[in-house]
């Protein structure tokens, strides 16, 4: 059993091909935050060509994987996901900036120049310049940035493996306080951990800039498992 930490209101179902088999679903959930091991050494046992049983069974319709400071290069990701047949996959990643937090950034090109220890300022602004997204993860595991960089991000991640209950509680209150989108996903470094939590939304993305203004816009509706508190 699923609960909600945030609500949103249901939009209109877009019309759009989808791989989705429950077209009577009009609930879009994806998990934004996922590493494997392909480039993400932490993650060795989360075999990318797996992910597609794992995130079905956890009732997902897509995922985005986001290794530490490295995207996947166009064509293999593309090869990626051709393996697929039901779960639609986005290129994202995680950026280590210079002061130890993390950025969650999708939307941008592979080659864009995202290097670890970059600042996080200067992260945001690249991400946002492609008219991608910026999430700040799990807030208050290494304390927080400054204010004024948390006011730049695009969305807060509320609700992962990564953070305790107690983290979750004050994500979710730093989220609401100051009016950005709340992101519930796994970050998960194993096939098991996939789709703890996720995000939900009204529409099915067309592509990777239509799901950032998804996120921008506030329609995404975190879920976590119940159990969890």
């Amino acid at each position: 059993m699923l609960i909600s930490i945030c609500s949103s209101p249901l939009l209109p179902f877009l019309d759009y091909p989808t791989m989705m088999s429950d077209t009577d679903n009009p609930i879009f959930s994806i998990d934004l935050h996922v590493h494997t091991s392909r480039y993400s050494e932490c993650a060795e046992s989360l075999d990318p060509r797996l992910i597609e049983n794992y995130a079905k069974n956890a009732g997902l319709h897509a995922i985005v994987i986001t290794e530490h400071d490295t995207m996947w290069k166009n064509e293999e990701f593309e090869e990626l996901q051709a393996q697929m047949s039901s779960v639609m996959l986005f290129n994202g990643i995680e950026v280590t900036t210079s002061t130890g937090h993390h950025l969650v950034i999708l939307g941008v090109e592979p080659n864009t120049s995202l290097p670890k220890g970059m600042s996080c300022d200067d992260a945001i602004f690249t991400a946002q310049e492609q008219g991608g997204v910026a999430i700040l993860a799990h807030p208050y595991r290494k304390g927080l940035p400054p204010l004024h960089t948390i006011e730049k991000v695009d969305a807060i991640e509320t609700a992962s493996t990564s953070l305790s209950q107690k983290e979750t509680e004050l994500s979710s209150h730093l989220a609401e306080s100051l009016g950005k989108p709340a992101i519930g996903c796994s970050d998960a470094h194993a096939l098991t951990r996939i789709g703890w939590s996720y995000t939900q939304f009204p529409h099915y993305p067309r592509n990777t800039k239509h799901l950032c203004q998804m996120i921008r816009k506030g329609l995404g509706n975190p879920v976590l498992p119940e159990h969890f508190f």
